[in-house]
């Protein structure tokens, strides 16, 4: 059974792929954890910063307004002062010149003295608008002996002590403070702020600076007083230490716990899973291979492991009891096989030697039934040619039919003995595809004609009658189908007709069918006709005579040329046979006909016919005398050679294959031998037709051969192809 997986891994490997891809999902949780927990940290240290900024700020603003009330403090312990507001016509003017020094950290503000009731005496606010407002908030103040912080407006902040004199209150020295200057001088000493905003409500006091502002900058806000706003931005690098520390922090973080799971799912994987596992596999690989030490086998808590371990020691114990018991049967068996191959090896040579048998047989045969055929029907042959009477000339006919239909069935039951050897062998020569239907048509029209059938043949155009095949197979395909049409045909016509077909440039495919209007056959018994020595019914082989071979050679001849026969029928209607094949086109060829059997020679060609049988011998003589060809005959294969190194002067020997003492095959081969003699040619003269036997001829050295019973024509072809250098004139007709 195929294994659908296509990618297997180690142990080893897959746990570590697992283990790698576990610890990159649990680190990436932890990276995701561990960055939310670094975000909020981050943020919380950000608001955190900003409070602390915040709280500085405002603390820093506190303390900066504490320091103008103390040296305010101090300053209006100047003795002018306390002068000015008792006695204010005399000393005032000392006064005026005392405030118009005064400075703190470098920097002037505005100055201004009040009596005791919050009249004004004197000021600097370069503002009457300003002053007045300075001296109404002075005079509604519900106690001037504590120090007023008061907020005039958006840009202005007042601080106003108290004048003592012998602790009573004679009245209040006061400094005009720019709420912007008050804060931008707080901010300096800030470190940490880069640019700044101060809003009064929603309204900018101060300058901006957005050029020198970066997205990266810490922005908070600060609520210094009732309305009073600062928004600071802080360079990120103030606090960058902070964030790396953390940063670092988080990395170590990752780095530790990635470590520690890697380390103990691995340590994990390893004691619970792998080396089980891997003691399993060396277990179950010793019990393969049959090692007598067993490896020890790590046992796991995991349950499945255990249970696996305990199924796999229970398998090989099984295992083992089961080989003892295949290996007792294994012996049995092998004991069996070897009676068995030794019963088997003596059929196998009783089979071949039957074989052998039947092939001898065959052939024997066919030789003891082809010898005396030849001279039934080669005299058959030379009586009707001098017969005159017609009551003989039709009583030679008959017998000439009938030694015909005898030699059929013969050349049937050696074809089937072929076919059924393996031993049949297919030519592929050019032919003309009408010559063999008007053959067919000759042959059978006297047949049809005596039983009042039509017998229709075909033509193919002329395009298409050159093809390259075996027209001999293709002959006698076509002799057992339409000698079957007629024979089951009463009444009524066979017809033959040619379906042509192009499939390329070069091959063409031929369809011949044979169709009459005969008895039919049933439709359950259509297959059987094409088995060996079988027909439709009993009852036909009674009634119409035959061996039952003709269609079942027809058909595996058909196979063996690469194409199909079919039957379709009905019974009490007729049957069709459709004959296919694929060829491929081939080029006319000129044939030679001779308009009369007789040869004319520049010199007598002289011929050695060697037979054992005596008819034979005067068969074949009538014959070459007819063909004024000079003979001499021997009756054995020693004789002719005793013959030849008597004179060589022969063109032609006719040699026949089996007779005694010497037999054809082995005089050919002396014959061989033999000096000036291995050009003469030498002709198979021979009854047995089987191809083992007529290769055996052209291997022994001879050319050619002539089947028993021969035709004259034959005799007439043969002389002329191997004795043309002595033919003077041939008449011959081309087509």
């Amino acid at each position: 059974m195929k294994d659908k997986t296509n990618l297997t891994l180690p142990l080893l490997n897959t746990s570590i792929l697992a283990m790698v891809v576990m610890t990159i999902l649990i680190a990436s949780s932890v990276s995701l954890l561990l960055y939310k927990e670094y975000s909020t940290t981050l943020r919380d240290q950000q608001k955190q910063f900003s409070l602390e900024q915040s709280m500085q700020l405002k603390n820093a603003t506190l303390k900066s307004i504490k320091n103008y009330q103390t040296i305010l403090e101090d300053y209006s312990n100047f003795p002018l002062l306390r002068l000015a507001v008792m006695q204010p016509d005399s000393n005032l003017e000392d006064a005026i010149d005392l405030m118009k020094s005064f400075s703190f950290l470098g920097d002037s503000f505005p100055m201004g003295i009040y009596d005791f009731e919050g009249h004004k005496l004197h000021d600097f606010f370069n503002s009457e608008k300003i002053s007045k407002k300075v001296e109404e908030c002075i005079s509604t103040a519900t106690n001037l002996s504590t120090t007023q912080n008061i907020e005039l407006d958006q840009n202005l902040y007042l601080i106003s002590i108290p004048i003592v004199l012998k602790d009573s209150v004679e009245g209040s020295v006061c400094i005009l403070v720019p709420t912007k200057d008050l804060i931008e001088n707080v901010i300096k000493s800030q470190t940490p702020i880069s640019h700044y905003e101060i809003y009064n409500g929603e309204k900018l006091i101060s300058d901006r600076e957005p050029d020198k502002v970066s997205h990266d900058f810490i922005q908070f806000s600060t609520v210094l007083f009732d309305n009073i706003k600062i928004v600071t931005f802080i360079d990120p690098s103030s606090h960058q230490n902070a964030q790396n520390a953390l940063f670092n922090k988080l990395l170590l973080s990752i780095i530790i716990i990635i470590t520690l799971i890697s380390l103990l799912t691995f340590l994990f994987i390893n004691r619970f899973l792998l080396k089980p596992i891997v003691s399993l596999g060396e277990l179950t690989n010793a019990t393969t291979q049959k090692l007598e030490l067993k490896p020890n086998v790590v046992h796991s808590p995991i349950k499945e492991l255990s249970l696996l371990r305990k199924d796999i020691e229970t398998m090989i114990h099984t295992v083992n009891q089961r080989t003892l018991q295949l290996n007792e049967s294994n012996n049995k068996l092998e004991l069996r096989v070897k009676e068995r191959t030794k019963e088997l090896e003596q059929k196998a040579e009783e089979l071949e030697k039957l074989s052998k048998y039947k092939s001898e047989f065959l052939a024997r045969m066919s030789h003891e039934i082809r010898t005396p055929m030849n001279a039934i029907i080669g005299y058959t042959d030379i009586l009707k040619e001098s017969v005159t009477e017609s009551e003989n000339l039709s009583q030679l006919k008959i017998i000439s039919s009938s030694a015909d239909a005898l030699l059929m069935v013969i050349n049937d039951i050696l074809d089937f003995s072929k076919i059924e050897a393996g031993m049949m062998s297919i030519e592929k020569i050019p032919f003309n595809l009408n010559q063999i239907l008007n053959d067919i048509n000759h042959l059978f029209s006297k047949s049809a004609d005596d039983k009042g059938l039509d017998l229709n043949v075909e033509l193919v155009d002329e395009g298409d009658q050159w093809l390259e095949g075996d027209p001999h197979r293709i002959r006698q395909i076509l002799i057992n189908l339409t000698g079957n049409a007629i024979k089951f045909t009463h009444r009524g016509s066979v017809s033959i007709r040619t379906e042509t077909s192009h499939i390329d440039k070069e091959k063409v495919k031929i369809d011949i069918v044979i169709e009459d209007s005969g008895i039919g056959i049933p439709q359950n018994k259509v297959d059987v006709i094409f088995k060996s020595f079988s027909q439709a019914e009993g009852s036909v082989s009674r009634q119409y005579g035959g061996t039952g071979l003709g269609l079942p050679i027809s058909k595996e001849l058909t196979e063996l040329m690469g194409g199909s026969l079919n039957v379709f029928s009905k019974e009490g209607e007729g049957t069709t046979f459709r004959f296919s094949l694929i060829l491929t086109i081939a080029e006319p060829v000129k044939n030679i006909i001779n308009q009369n059997t007789s040869i004319s020679w520049a010199k007598t060609p002289k011929v050695l016919l060697v037979d054992d049988n005596i008819v034979n011998i005067k068969l074949a003589e009538k014959t070459l005398k007819n063909f004024n060809v000079d003979y001499k005959s021997c009756n054995s294969g020693i004789t002719a050679l005793e013959t030849l190194r008597q004179t060589c002067n022969f063109d032609l020997i006719l040699m026949d294959c089996q007779m005694p003492q010497m037999d054809g095959l082995e005089a050919t081969r002396q014959i061989r031998k033999m000096t000036n003699l291995d050009s003469i040619p030498v002709i198979a003269f021979t009854a047995n037709a089987m191809e083992d036997e007529i290769n055996n001829c052209y291997k022994a050295g001879m050319v050619d051969y002539i089947s028993k019973p021969f035709k004259k024509e034959i005799f007439n072809e043969k002389l002329r192809k191997w004795l043309k250098h002595l033919i003077e004139n041939i008449e011959e007709k081309a087509i």
